[in-house]
Formats: C-alpha cells, sequence, structure tokens
C-alpha cells in the first residue's frame, strides 16, 4: 500500500512513499522509482493506495492541473468567459501558446508545459504542428509531436472521470487550501457538465471556495492597514431625502462679489 505525497506536474509524475521511503511514478507510469531521503517529512494527500489505483490517481491529478493550466491559457482568446468545452479551452490554449512562442515570449520549456496540458485533455492536431514550422525544424516538430503522444493515455475515456476531479478538489485540493485552483476547475466543469450528476456538486463548491477567497483577501487588506487605520472611526455619511431646505448650500458656482453694485 501506498501514500501518495503529491503530484509533480511539470514532469507529470507522483510521489510516493512506502515503510519511509520514498518513490516517484514517472512515464511509462508502471513501476515506481526510488528517490532520496527527503530532507522533511511532507504529509500524506492519499493513504493506503494500491499498485493498481497509482495510475488512476495519477490521472486525475493530471487532468485536474492541466484543467487549471489550460483555463488560464486560453482566458484571453475566450474574452474571459468560460469555455463551452475541453476542445476550446484546448484550441485557444494551443493558439495562445502558439502566439507566444512565436514572438520568443516564452522559452521552449514553458512552451512544452503549455502543449503538455492541451495533450493531456485532447489530442494536438496536425494543423498546429504545421503552424510550428516558422520557428521549428519538421524532425524537431516529429519529436516532440511524438514525446506529448505518450500523454494520451492519461484523457478522459469516459464521464467517470468527472466524478473522481470532484471529490479529489473537495477532499484533496480542499484541505490543501488550493481555492484558486478549486474555483477554476470547478467553474470550468460545472459549466460544461452541467447536466451531470456532479454539476450542481461543482458549481456549490465553485461558490465557496470563491467566498474563501474573497474573505482571505479582506483578511490580508486588514493585515495590511496602519494602526491609525484600524483604530479610526468609521465615517458616516447622513443622506437627506426629500426636498431641499431653503438653508441648502447651493452647488454652482459663488457669486463674484467683485463687481459694482446697482
Amino acid at each position: 500500500m501506498w501514500d501518495i505525497i503529491g503530484y509533480v506536474e511539470k514532469e507529470v509524475s507522483l510521489l510516493i512513499r512506502k515503510g519511509g521511503v520514498y518513490y516517484v511514478l514517472n512515464y511509462p507510469w508502471q513501476t515506481p522509482s526510488a528517490v532520496p531521503l527527503l530532507l522533511a517529512s511532507p504529509k500524506a494527500e492519499a493513504i493506503k493506495i494500491t499498485d493498481k489505483e497509482l495510475f488512476e490517481q495519477l490521472r486525475i491529478r493530471a487532468l485536474t492541473h492541466a484543467l487549471n493550466h489550460t483555463c488560464a491559457l486560453s482566458r484571453g482568446g475566450l474574452l474571459g468567459k468560460t469555455a463551452e468545452g475541453i476542445s476550446d479551452l484546448v484550441r485557444e490554449s494551443l493558439k495562445f501558446a502558439l502566439r507566444r512562442r512565436k514572438a520568443d515570449l516564452v522559452n521552449a520549456q514553458d512552451f512544452i508545459q503549455m502543449l503538455m496540458s492541451c495533450a493531456i485533455l485532447e489530442p494536438i492536431p496536425d494543423g498546429f504542428w504545421k503552424a510550428c514550422s516558422g520557428f521549428m525544424s519538421e524532425d524537431a516538430a516529429s519529436k516532440l509531436k511524438t514525446s506529448l503522444e505518450a500523454l494520451y493515455a492519461l484523457q478522459p475515456k469516459d464521464s467517470g472521470w468527472i466524478k473522481s476531479v470532484t471529490s479529489y478538489l473537495q477532499r484533496v485540493k480542499w484541505m490543501q487550501n488550493e481555492f484558486l485552483l478549486i474555483q477554476t476547475v470547478a467553474r470550468q466543469l460545472a459549466y460544461t457538465f452541467r447536466e451531470h450528476e456532479c454539476g450542481p456538486i461543482l458549481n456549490d463548491l465553485r461558490i465557496q471556495a470563491s467566498n474563501l477567497i474573497q474573505r482571505e483577501e479582506i483578511e490580508k487588506d486588514m493585515a495590511s492597514q496602519k494602526p491609525w487605520q484600524k483604530n479610526a472611526i468609521p465615517v458616516k455619511r447622513a443622506i437627506k431625502i426629500g426636498p431641499a431646505s431653503s438653508n441648502t448650500r447651493k452647488t454652482g458656482p459663488k457669486d463674484d462679489d467683485s463687481g459694482a453694485k446697482s
């Protein structure tokens, strides 16, 4: 039985533990490899996971983080709106990655990381690789395409993954206070799969996460206030309703008294 310590997004791997020894489950995600003992002993996010369950646990985490990443990448292309489906997320994310790379605004590693998130969700279309010909050789594009195709094994096979991701957000990410990730992923899934049984649950989760994010922002703002700001008496402004009295001050320009009087 294994304890899951965490998901390593950049490597699409799981850091796991058994009997005090740490391992990493890397591609091809079959046999864990032992790693040096960590200086700290981090708390496990899941315990008593069997060998057969490890890959599925990796897949759920990969899908969750890929959704979070592509939601961020596609925000500009979607004009801040929620994508209708996963295909929209991937399409706009690929467009964004291509524009940034062509303009030399991201390095090769960041570009590949963007493509990895897309490949975890859906196959990357051939047209994308043709568009890369301006800054990447055909051989380099072919090798990158082949390596990313290995991630297709993580793509959703049926609707069962929605329930698993919902549970992961509720049980693991909530305990880790990852409210921004929860808000982003829950919003997208609740909208795309609103007819699914988990749709209402995801929407409630999004609302709860949003409320906690707002509360955290208020607490940070309060903590950053100066002592005299904290103790200041709130200014109360009276609002008069009804006809103005004869003593009401005029809001127009003041009369000029410098001229001669008749």
